[in-house]
């Protein structure tokens, strides 16, 4: 047995915890408890047996340790969600006097339902079988001018921006767990020529926008 394959068979036995001198003797045909190097082959083993047993209580530590960091900093892998929650309303949201854009309200409504089921533990269920209710109202639909085209004067850059207020509350004991009034969300698009198509996708756009920044009002307390 060469040299490399002897180490590589010494490291694997003193991983099982079994004593190279058995490897020795085998392979020279004599007892290694009786030389040198079979003294040394143990003293190695012994000394990497250590080194093994010292990195994984390193290891263990600067878990411990990293565990204990990151609960003091706030930290947790525990859910965002509150606990004793499972299920949730959202009926139809309204839509202000003041919004003219045909069936957005449904779009927030259903953009509130996937995004509710995609980021969250709560199951959307009716009314009468809900633990909690979501509502609310798109109050306003504004547009601001960003930029204009030099050439043409016209509108090169648009910022869409919705605003809503929203309630969500507990039906078992009518206590409100997240409500925000003028709570808005924008997006951006280049309108090609008015009442394009490109705005509907601004919209649709906006309104994944504010679902999402609903749905993150609805985490735990900190």
């Amino acid at each position: 047995m060469n040299s490399i394959n002897r180490d590589m068979a010494v490291s694997a036995m003193c991983a099982m915890g079994v004593s190279p001198m058995i490897l020795e003797a085998n392979t020279h045909g004599r007892d290694a408890r009786d030389t040198n190097y079979g003294r040394f082959m143990n003293w190695a083993c012994v000394r990497r047996g250590a080194r093994i047993r010292k990195s994984v209580i390193l290891a263990l530590l600067g878990l411990s340790v990293m565990s204990i960091f990151c609960s003091g900093c706030g930290y947790s892998m525990d859910t965002p969600y509150r606990r004793g929650i499972s299920t949730i309303a959202v009926p139809m949201w309204q839509r202000g006097s003041k919004v003219f854009y045909r069936d957005v309200e449904i779009r927030l409504t259903q953009a509130l339902v996937k995004t509710i089921q995609a980021e969250t533990p709560y199951r959307i269920v009716d009314r009468s079988k809900a633990d909690t209710m979501l509502e609310g109202t798109l109050v306003n639909i504004d547009q601001y001018v960003l930029s204009f085209n030099p050439l043409t004067g016209n509108a090169r850059e648009i910022e869409l921006r919705l605003t809503v207020d929203f309630t969500w509350k507990d039906l078992r004991t009518g206590k409100i767990l997240a409500q925000k009034k003028n709570f808005r969300a924008t997006s951006t698009f280049i309108p090609p020529e008015p009442f394009d198509e490109t705005m509907f996708l601004a919209t649709e756009d906006a309104l994944g926008r504010l679902a999402l920044k609903i749905v993150e009002q609805m985490g735990a307390p900190w």
